[in-house]
C-alpha cells in the first residue's frame, strides 16, 4: 500500500480519543477540588495537589497568613498512576484567607519562580515529573494576581 503525503496516517483526533479512553477507563477526574481550612503552618497531602488528568484546584480558606509546605515528591508520586517522566498538570492554588500564602518546597522540588499567594487571589502552577526513579519533580508559576 502506498502511502500519500496528503491522507494522515493517524487520523486527526486520534491521539485525544486514546488519551480520553484511558482516563475515563481509570476513572482519573479531569479537575479536581480540595479545600484546606488551616489556620497555621502545615504540610499539603499528596492527594492535595494531585488527583485530576489536567487540573487540580487547591483552595485555602485559612485566617492567617501562613506557610504550606509541598507534600514529598516520593509521596505524590505514590498517588500518580503510572507516573512518567514529563507528566504534567496544573495546580491553581487560591487563597480567600485573610493573610499571604508562602508555598515551600519538601524533599525532592524544584520551584521556579514566585511561590506565594496573594490573599483574595489564584496563582497557577504547572508541575512536572522530572524523575521516577530519583523522586524529583517541578513546580513553576505559571501567573497569578488573579481575584479570587
Amino acid at each position: 500500500m502506498a502511502l500519500s503525503l496528503v491522507t494522515p496516517i493517524v487520523e486527526p483526533n486520534a491521539i485525544t480519543q486514546q488519551v480520553n479512553r484511558v482516563i475515563t477507563a481509570v476513572r482519573i477526574p479531569r479537575v479536581i477540588q480540595n479545600i484546606n481550612v488551616t489556620t497555621s503552618a502545615f504540610t499539603l497531602g499528596a492527594a492535595d495537589v494531585t488527583g485530576a488528568a489536567s487540573n487540580v484546584a487547591l483552595r485555602l480558606t485559612g485566617a492567617a497568613p501562613t506557610t504550606v509546605t509541598l507534600p514529598t515528591v516520593t509521596a505524590m508520586l505514590a498517588t500518580v498512576p503510572d507516573p512518567e517522566i514529563g507528566m504534567t498538570w496544573f495546580l491553581a492554588v487560591t487563597n480567600t484567607g485573610s493573610g499571604t500564602v508562602t508555598m515551600t518546597t519538601n524533599t525532592g522540588w524544584t520551584v521556579g519562580g514566585t511561590a506565594t499567594v496573594a490573599t483574595t487571589t489564584t496563582r497557577w502552577f504547572k508541575v512536572t515529573i522530572t524523575s521516577v526513579a530519583s523522586a524529583t519533580a517541578t513546580i513553576d508559576n505559571m501567573f497569578g494576581g488573579i481575584a479570587a
